[in-house]
């Protein structure tokens, strides 16, 4: 379901040059989402984890997916609430100062 909600909110960034707005849901979703499945992968794997089998595998295993969702999460915190974007309109008659140059 995420991923359809996702693929429909990029499609309209895409064809109709979305909002900031749209960006940002796009990839609150997508880390909310991932944050919450790697928390649970992680979950599993330490609840399934027995220091007395020893293991070892099991464990790290846990630890990498608590690890990796934990900067996902700390990720999406920084790009959402830390970053702000400032958007100025340009003036009609202004020439722009950047190009990409391709060899036809």
């Amino acid at each position: 379901m995420t991923q359809f909600i996702l693929l429909v909110i990029m499609t309209l960034i895409i064809f109709f040059n979305g909002p900031v707005l749209l960006n940002s849901s796009v990839y609150l979703i997508s880390s909310i989402s991932s944050t919450l499945v790697l928390g649970l992968i992680s979950w599993k794997l330490l609840r399934w984890y027995r220091p007395n089998e020893k293991n070892l595998i099991i464990l790290v295993y846990g630890l990498a997916a608590f690890t990796l969702g934990t900067s996902v999460a700390v990720d999406a915190y920084s790009k959402l609430i830390l970053v702000q974007v400032i958007e100025e309109p340009t003036p009609v008659d202004a020439k722009l100062q950047s190009s990409f140059l391709y060899r036809t």
